[in-house]
């Protein structure tokens, strides 16, 4: 499906009130986001806010009220001006993405991982395949719509100038909601799979931090 707008300004311009941005800032070096939250991505949401303490930030730009999937703006083009800043102020950055379960299938797993931080999408593999998730990565395919291995890819524009895009299926966060997935309150209740993938998410980022060479590549 085409995106319908091709930048912030224009969907602004556009329909103004059909979105809700939320974010915290934190002293930590990562920033955890969602570009695509609320009804466009159901569930990117509530999993970018699970991050939501110190010392990590976070940021969601959340679409609201119907047909919300028309105010998808693709990575690539994605230049919210308060994303944009706390991104330069961050030197890493984690985005969380929904994918069809169309796309699922095509690539043979229920997460990918792309972007340009390969050291944090190899641990993270390693991470989510010992609690049995189906993951794959762009270094497995890297021809993927999914790759984010573009410079522009708003995933990358953190201050390091690489970061990681985590994909993730309709049906596996289907499995992070007590109730639909399509609607705010069925998500308002998460299931205890939700939280261990929040926490392998977490504790990826957390060997990466104490990687070799952290003092001077990571930190």
């Amino acid at each position: 499906m085409t995106d319908k707008y091709n930048s912030f300004n224009e969907l602004n311009k556009a329909k103004p009130n059909s979105f809700n941005i939320d974010m915290c800032m934190w002293e930590g070096d990562f920033l955890f986001f969602a570009p695509h939250a609320g009804g466009i991505e159901p569930g990117t949401s509530e999993i970018c806010k699970w991050f939501n303490k110190a010392p990590y930030s976070f940021y969601v730009f959340e679409g609201i009220g119907d047909n919300c999937r028309e105010l998808h703006i693709t990575s690539t083009r994605f230049d919210e001006p308060k994303l944009i800043m706390l991104l330069s102020t961050k030197k890493h950055a984690v985005s969380f993405h929904g994918m069809t379960d169309y796309s699922s299938r095509k690539i043979n797993a229920d997460i990918f991982l792309g972007g340009l931080n390969s050291e944090l999408i190899n641990i993270t593999q390693q991470q989510l395949k010992t609690l049995e998730f189906n993951v794959s990565t762009n270094n497995e395919l890297p021809a993927s719509m999914f790759s984010g291995n573009e410079p522009q890819n708003v995933t990358n524009r953190c201050a390091a100038g690489m970061g990681m895009q985590v994909e993730i299926s309709e049906k596996l966060r289907r499995e992070f909601f007590q109730g639909e997935l399509k609607r705010k309150v069925g998500r308002s209740n998460t299931t205890a799979l939700f939280e261990v993938f929040c926490n392998s998410i977490n504790e990826s980022v957390l060997l990466y931090k104490q990687w070799p060479d952290t003092a001077t590549n990571h930190e």
